[in-house]
């Protein structure tokens, strides 16, 4: 159920923000709070798994801790989409169950709408994407090392270069390279 999610859409608009973005990122609890107010109406077992929840009860207080914590930036996001209209959302945040191993979560959004356009529902998918992440950045580190050497290929030392001759500039600081055939 939104309806908190909803009742905050009506203060924003009551009190004419215009920069909804500004005003959220410089009063962060007001959107934790109507997130906090929210509650889960059906979770499958996937869910209960994926948080270590044995009750509904459990699940939405960790689900309120996971998102509170480590994703209030995205939830933020997600209600910018909603006041602009839009009922459909996705983004990826990480979090890490107490002595756990990292999760990498891509969540999946929909609002449901009722009359005049008002949100009734939203329904969150979420999917454990650790494996396909741990690959990513398997490739990526690949892709930056030499095969035979393991050291930085021509492409990273490149771009490494690049980036520090831009912060030398920014920081008005001197800068040296040095390279050495072996």
């Amino acid at each position: 159920d939104c309806a908190p999610v909803t009742k905050l859409a009506k203060q924003l608009k009551q009190q004419t923000v215009t920069n909804v973005r500004q005003f959220l990122s410089e009063y962060p609890l007001i959107v934790k709070r109507a997130w906090r107010g929210t509650c889960i109406i059906e979770a499958n077992h996937a869910a209960f798994e994926l948080f270590g929840a044995g009750s509904p009860k459990e699940l939405l207080a960790c689900f309120h801790k996971v998102f509170i914590t480590n994703a209030i930036d995205l939830l933020t996001e997600q209600f910018i989409a909603l006041l602009a209209g839009q009922s459909d959302f996705h983004g990826e945040f990480t979090y890490k169950p107490s002595r756990k191993k990292q999760h990498d979560i891509f969540l999946r959004t929909h609002a449901l709408k009722e009359q005049q356009g008002k949100f009734s529902k939203i329904i969150f998918a979420l999917q454990d994407i650790t494996v396909w992440k741990e690959m990513e950045r398997e490739l990526r580190k690949q892709a930056q090392l030499d095969g035979l050497t393991k050291l930085y290929n021509h492409n990273t030392i490149m771009h490494r270069l690049e980036e520090e001759i831009l912060r030398a500039r920014r920081y008005g600081l001197s800068l040296s390279c040095l390279m050495i055939d072996l």
